[in-house]
């Protein structure tokens, strides 16, 4: 009894001693980080001088001058006292953060918890770690959105007199419906009769006021064009100050500069010359000729000429909507403060580029109500399909801010008569586009596509890369009908396959390597479902019931029912026959039996 009593004092005097030592290495800890509160008003080497953590010099700077309340947006504010320590084991502090903005009129709080471990040095402690990438991280989020805040503020209050001499000018018209600031001058838009900017709806984008007239004013209200026009274009696309202006479906131009009528509204169609020593090509009804650069018009083309216009080459540059390249009209109201407009020429519009009012495009300096930085088409490609029929191909690159991906592709094709008459337009999620018509009807449109994106190529094929086939059917007398597929191979359904179907560059993830393998043919993978997928879509019940669970899941109305090829075979179109004998024959012996029992 007395030998257990022993023990237990000398394990209580034990805990009272550890205790004792928990209690004086938190005290030298706090007066550690009292030391740390001073210091941070100091130089940059005494504040410094706490730290041996392996991170670069600068970084840990960025989170200290937060700290050292440095930023003119943010404060942040340290509760040391409030700091929790843990001394068992690893030394940890962890220290309340509040940040909140400076500017009381806009009210934002973020809340975190600093930590630092510290290790033991000399008589005191250095900090070995610290979460400062997480804490610059929140500051960072506070502070962006208290930058948009400010950016919309700033925004607004310029565009108040803008704002306020719009709803002026709407006195004396109908509607002031944008204003654009151009060379250091700011005009107003302004229409006769009932205008509605369709554009902001996506699904009314294309449509537009016809029965309204606009017209042009400075600031102070002097009319320079009066409303009598269809439409007036952006300046600088043909010259740095002249805009482009649409009476009655024709197209003139006027100088902002002068403020004079360069053209009257009577040409038909305007393109860029081959060369400078020429303003513009022209035609008038069914006469081509060149406006010289004192602006007249001499109807005859030289053979250099001829060949630009017959061949599109005016579509050969790279053309970027942008309100940094071009001065954007904004819509005079709060509620659409930074909403770039570009309206392009109509020689881009008619030959199927862009829209004739383009919108949605960021007119400050971070996106308020537009995320589009720029929409760029690349030189369109002249292809003729036939002697009679020609394809225009343009491909697009956008770039969306604060957009999951940086760049969106994709591509259009305009399709002509031999008179050069628009027959359809196609819209292709993709780049990279080849045309080729199979026969009178039918059209065939192929693009490689990254499989990355496309959940259901992601399933069942290897390769990084594939060309993806859509067809069309003509009229023409209305626009391509797109022909339905239940195949996600719709060439196999469409076309007799030959060597061209199976072969390109592609890229392959080999599982045995884990790299990437560069091949000139399709997988076996990939033939062997593209086999499959005819046989599918009659009803062929798959031996394997992952097989059969996989055309379940991506075959729209999939439903086995044939357990031998014989039963349908009857049933099998020419080219599907043609298909599965073609696809076979590129796949091992042993994968026939797989799905040919």
């Amino acid at each position: 009894m007395r030998s257990t009593v022993i023990i237990f004092f000398l394990v209580f005097i034990a805990s009272c001693s550890l205790l004792n030592k928990d209690a004086e290495k938190e005290k030298r800890i706090r007066e550690f980080l009292l030391q740390f509160k001073v210091d941070l008003g100091r130089a940059d080497s005494a504040v410094l001088r706490h730290f041996q953590v392996a991170k670069p010099k600068e970084a840990l700077l960025l989170a200290l001058n937060v700290l050292r309340n440095q930023d003119s947006f943010v404060l942040c504010e340290i509760d040391f006292e409030q700091a929790s320590v843990t001394v068992q084991g690893t030394s940890i502090v962890a220290i309340p953060v509040a940040f909140r903005t400076r500017d009381e009129s806009k009210t934002r709080e973020e809340e975190f918890l600093l930590t630092l471990v510290l290790d033991d040095k000399m008589d005191s402690f250095v900090i070995s770690d610290i979460n400062g990438e997480a804490f610059y991280s929140t500051f960072w989020k506070l502070k962006n959105s208290l930058r948009w805040i400010e950016e919309e503020y700033l925004a607004i209050e310029e565009r108040k007199p803008i704002f306020a001499q719009a709803r002026q000018l709407e006195s004396q018209f109908d509607s002031v419906v944008w204003f654009i600031r151009h060379a250091g001058q700011t005009y107003f838009y302004l229409v006769e009769g009932d205008w509605t900017n369709h554009f902001l709806e996506p699904r009314q984008k294309q449509k537009r006021d016809t029965t309204v007239r606009m017209g042009l004013t400075t600031f102070d209200g002097t009319v320079i064009l009066s409303p009598d026009y269809d439409l007036i274009g952006t300046p600088g696309f043909f010259s740095d100050d002249v805009v482009e202006i649409r009476r009655n479906g024709k197209i003139g131009y006027f100088d902002l500069k002068t403020q004079t009528t360069l053209i009257e509204p009577k040409f038909d169609l305007v393109i860029p010359p081959p060369s400078e020593k020429q303003w513009a090509i022209a035609r008038m009804d069914t006469t081509w000729g060149v406006i010289s650069n004192d602006f007249h018009f001499i109807p005859a083309l030289d053979s250099i000429t001829i060949d630009w216009v017959d061949n599109f080459r005016f579509l050969g540059k790279s053309i970027r909507l942008s309100c940094e390249n071009y001065s954007c009209a904004e819509i005079p109201h709060v509620d659409h403060v930074g909403y770039g407009v570009v309206i392009p020429p109509s020689y881009l519009v008619a030959n199927g580029i862009f829209s004739e009012i383009q919108a949605g495009f960021c007119a400050t300096n971070g996106p308020l109500n537009a995320y589009t930085e720029y929409l760029e088409s690349k030189p369109t490609i002249y292809d003729r399909v036939t002697g009679t029929l020609k394809a225009l191909i343009t491909a697009f690159e956008e770039h969306y801010l604060e957009g999951r991906e940086e760049f969106y592709h994709s591509s259009r094709i305009v399709l002509l008569n031999q008179g050069a008459d628009t027959l359809g337009v196609l819209d292709v999620p993709s780049n990279g586009i080849e045309v080729r018509l199979l026969d009178s009807t039918t059209l065939e449109v192929k693009a490689m596509t990254e499989t990355w994106w496309m959940n259901d190529y992601q399933t069942i094929v290897g390769e990084n890369v594939v060309s993806v086939y859509s067809y069309y059917r003509l009229n023409h007398q209305v626009k391509p009908e797109k022909l339905k597929s239940r195949r996600l191979f719709p060439q196999t359904e469409f076309t007799k396959l030959d060597s061209s179907y199976v072969m390109g560059n592609f890229s392959i993830y080999s599982q045995e390597t884990q790299k990437v393998v560069n091949s000139s043919f399709l997988s076996a993978t990939t033939i062997a479902f593209m086999r499959d997928e005819i046989l599918a879509s009659y009803g062929y019940q798959f031996a394997e019931p992952n097989r059969v669970k996989l055309f379940q899941n991506i075959m729209e109305e999939y439903s086995p029912k044939h357990e031998s090829i014989g039963d349908f075979e009857s049933m099998l179109t020419e080219t599907d026959q043609f298909n599965l004998v073609f696809l076979n024959s590129l796949l091992p012996a042993k994968a026939d039996l797989v799905s040919m029992r």
